[in-house]
This record gives C-alpha cells, structure tokens and sequence, in this order.
C-alpha cells in the first residue's frame, strides 16, 4: 500500500509464510515480514529524506532429527 502527495511518499508492505509437515505434532516454520518507506522532499529541492524499516520474525518448531526413519 501506498500513498503521499508531491513533497511526501509513505510504503507499507508485508507477508507471512507458514510452511507444516505430515508428522504429527506441531512441527512448523513461520515467518512474519513488515516494510515501511517513507520519503520527504523539500519544497525547493534542496533537501530528500529516505526511511526505511523492515522487521522479519521467525519461528522454526521443526524437529532437528531425520524423522523419515520413523515413517
């Protein structure tokens, strides 16, 4: 998403990825992306500011084990 006028622009973007397994038990990869860019110009030019945030969490429950020798 974004949006802004001429001197100010604002982008927020984000995704969220779930990857499960067939064995039981809650084995899962998660992850959780976020963006924010904003960018501000003067209004004579002389001036141009840059933002950036990005934030990215994840969380890995899968067994480190070869779990194939039990199926």
């Amino acid at each position: 998403m974004s949006w802004g006028n001429k001197q100010t622009q604002f982008l927020v973007s984000g995704s969220y990825y779930r990857e499960t397994t067939v064995f039981p038990d809650e084995q899962s990869l998660s992850r959780a992306t976020g963006r924010i860019n904003m960018t501000h110009q003067s209004i004579n030019d002389r001036f141009k500011a840059d933002v950036s945030v990005t934030f990215t969490e994840t969380s890995n429950k899968q067994s480190l084990a070869d779990l194939m020798f039990y199926a």
